[in-house]
């Protein structure tokens, strides 16, 4: 089967895809990752440390899906001189560089500010909404369960670094250099990350962008809330280049 690579997304681990990854195990073979929680580390040392475990496991070349913040990863993997061989990227909420800098710049001073008490209290009103969210899948409810344990102080630190990593990227010559094609996936519900915005950015750098697609029913986070169509498309682009 052809190898599928997640790079998650700003949460950095496995918690918020377990749907699609449900939807779409027997299509492709799967790899995740989770990040450290360093705050030291550029995008740079990210996309070393990822393709030095990949190597390590024997997987050398590979699809890449980056989902918003794993966006970033996948430019310096895909358009840089690498032993690991990139076969195509699919940006999952992804974009270049990120169309509202300064929001960025906002939730990063927002985060870095945000007591734990807070943080803790959202997460109890967003455990209810999640299961609105995902359904009555039992693995997907563990997934969540998972993600609301997972964030703590240290972690809540990490996410800000990695806003400040965002804020801070500009991949316009990486994308250039990208010879494998690119594909865009968004929800349509998306303030996070707008996607015309990401699309006129795409067509600007990027010459072997093959085109975007929209869920309409999905919204950042597509590949959980919008599960079944993104297994659809993806699986889709994957076959056709391949």
């Amino acid at each position: 089967m052809p190898t599928l690579i997640y790079l998650p997304g700003l949460h950095g681990d496995w918690t918020l895809v377990t749907r699609f990854r449900l939807a779409i195990q027997d299509q492709v073979r799967f790899v995740e990752f989770t990040y450290p929680r360093t705050l030291e580390w550029s995008l740079a040392d990210y996309a070393d440390a990822l393709e030095e475990l990949l190597l390590e496991n024997e997987i050398d070349r590979g699809w890449l899906l980056g989902e918003s913040f794993g966006s970033q990863l996948a430019w310096p993997l895909a358009g840089a001189e690498k032993k690991f061989k990139a076969e195509g990227v699919i940006l999952a909420g992804g974009f270049g560089r990120h169309p509202m800098r300064f929001g960025v710049t906002s939730a990063k001073a927002f985060c870095a500010g945000l007591p734990l008490r807070i943080i803790t209290w959202a997460l109890f009103f967003y455990a209810p909404f999640a299961r609105f969210r995902f359904g009555n899948s039992p693995e997907a409810l563990a997934g969540v369960k998972e993600f609301i344990a997972r964030r703590t102080r240290v972690d809540t630190c990490a996410a800000t670094h990695r806003l400040k990593l965002v804020a801070n990227n500009d991949p316009s010559e990486l994308a250039k250099n990208v010879k494998v094609p690119i594909h865009h996936l968004s929800g349509f519900w998306d303030p996070v990350v707008p996607w015309p915005m990401v699309w006129s950015w795409l067509k600007k750098y990027c010459p072997t962008h093959c085109g975007s697609r929209l869920i309409g029913t999905a919204d950042h986070n597509l590949l959980a809330t919008g599960t079944e169509k993104a297994v659809q498309i993806i699986c889709e682009w994957i076959t056709a280049e391949s």
